[in-house]
């Protein structure tokens, strides 16, 4: 996959503009400014995945699950297997149907990074399953 700075450059050279200073790149600012993602229920599958991907990507990642443990050891494999810190990723318990787990989130989130910009929820998906 491309560096996103790099597909930047191109889009402004297809532009015919030859440089940065050529162009108003506050709008561009979005790109360089570090994103933060909470994904639900993701100590494996699908969420452990797109947590991998989005980390992969630059993307700080707060890892979730119901189970401290099995949480713990997803953080731990993605950060053995991919090499990355304890800044890019992250784990805090979350239980979807109980509302201190979820506040408790909230306030980590917000004293931590304070932002949140990108929400996957896999946990919904178990919820649906088990109606």
């Amino acid at each position: 996959m491309a560096d996103p700075r790099f597909m930047l450059l191109l889009s402004l050279s297809n532009l015919g503009l030859k440089s940065f200073s050529d162009f108003d790149c506050s709008f561009f600012f979005f790109l360089f400014v570090s994103r933060v993602a909470v994904v639900t229920g993701s100590n494996k599958g699908i969420g452990f995945e797109i947590c991998r991907q989005l980390a992969n990507n630059g993307i700080t990642v707060v890892l979730t699950a119901r189970d401290e443990n099995k949480g713990l050891a997803a953080v731990q494999k993605l950060k053995t297997e991919n090499g990355f810190s304890d800044q890019a990723i992250s784990f805090h318990p979350l239980d979807v149907s109980n509302p201190d787990t979820i506040a408790s989130l909230a306030a980590f989130v917000k004293t931590r990074f304070g932002k949140l910009d990108i929400l996957a929820s896999f946990s919904f998906l178990f919820l649906l399953s088990s109606i």
